[in-house]
């Protein structure tokens, strides 16, 4: 007597299976779609859009981390490498450069100063910046699972200028000190990194005439040397060689070498940029329940004003060059690139203009 095989009815065939699974691996990892399409003749020009980026993002990151989150300076460049590589394989712009942002690292800066003020004994800034960071990504993973990439279209365009600009305003007030050489002086008035900006723009007017001479001349000639090369570039927007020129680079290398020959007393300078290598990947020490919620808060304040920031950037050079991007995409991309950096001990990233 013959059997009969059993029968297995499929709604969809194991083929059709992988091939849906396959499409929805490369919608959400596009890097599996440009990557065996790549045109290796674009490779010479994307080698020096990366180095002219490397030029001028390093120098940001290691100002971020010191000047806006009180860390380390190396934790800056983990900002930078973990979060942009990690971005190249899940992002949808092909422009957008992810790293350490100035508002969003003095937000960073900023919640760690008043975390600590209140219970200083038992926190480690380094731990609060990396479990922000954490959060941070995790918060924007979960914004891009639930597709909110609509958020962006809900913020003023208007809203979003006005706090960029306070915030400029507050970074300015709060560099000057260092600018002009009166830290010591400022820590002997009682100004830490709890002190309000206009207590930090009365000590500043007050003490003005105690400024270090060559820290202000040297503070002075470098941001004139960068506001009048912005001038410039925007002045002469066709003059390729000008537009890829890294001035602030340029004000590095210049500032080093010159320290380094004439070598200026009383001039603070970054020293030694401690690093063990390559740290492992590892979760952040969570705080008290209290604290908790307060880097939560700011995390999620951090996220949403990172991701609204990067995606008018986004579209706007997507608009510029012809192709679209997926805000729901971005958000999962800006998520996973920032759980990286938090594991990784860096500080939040997203894209800047």
């Amino acid at each position: 007597m013959n059997t009969v095989p059993s029968a297995f009815v499929y709604d969809v065939p194991p083929k059709d299976k992988l091939q849906t699974f396959w499409t929805r691996t490369k919608y959400y990892v596009p890097v599996l779609q440009w990557l065996p399409q790549y045109d290796m003749r674009l490779l010479l020009g994307d080698v020096i859009a990366g180095l002219t980026l490397s030029c001028l993002l390093i120098p940001q990151g290691l100002s971020y981390a010191t000047a806006l989150c009180k860390l380390p300076a190396v934790h800056g460049l983990y900002a930078i490498a973990f979060p942009a590589t990690t971005y190249a394989f899940f992002g949808t712009s092909r422009q957008l450069s992810m790293g350490p942002e100035a508002t969003l690292s003095m937000l960073v800066g900023s919640a760690i100063a008043q975390t600590m003020h209140s219970d200083a004994s038992e926190l480690n800034p380094l731990a609060l910046a990396s479990l922000m960071t954490l959060f941070v990504g995790l918060f924007t993973f979960l914004l891009g699972l639930f597709r909110l990439g609509f958020l962006d279209s809900l913020m003023s365009r208007a809203l979003l200028r006005g706090f960029i600009t306070a915030v400029a305003i507050v970074v300015m007030v709060q560099q000057s000190i260092t600018l002009l050489g009166l830290v010591e002086r400022s820590e002997e008035a009682g100004i830490n990194e709890a002190s309000s900006t206009i207590d930090r723009a009365i000590f500043v007017a007050g003490n003005f005439h105690h400024a270090h001479s060559l820290t202000t001349i040297v503070s002075g000639i470098a941001c004139g040397f960068l506001l009048g090369f912005r001038l410039l570039k925007h002045r002469f927007p066709n003059s390729a060689r000008l537009q890829i020129t890294p001035e602030v680079l340029l004000v590095v290398v210049l500032a080093t070498w010159l320290t380094s020959i004439f070598r200026w007393e009383g001039l603070q300078i970054l020293g030694d940029v401690q690093s063990g290598g390559v740290p492992w990947p590892s979760i952040p020490s969570m705080p008290k329940a209290k604290h908790v919620k307060d880097v939560a808060f700011m995390s999620a304040l951090i996220s949403i004003l990172g991701f609204v920031e990067s995606i008018v950037i986004s579209k706007t050079y997507s608009s510029k060059h012809n192709y679209s991007v997926s805000p729901n995409r971005e958000l999962i991309a800006m998520g996973v690139a920032n759980i990286m950096g938090g594991l990784f001990q860096g500080i939040p990233a997203f894209g800047s203009v």
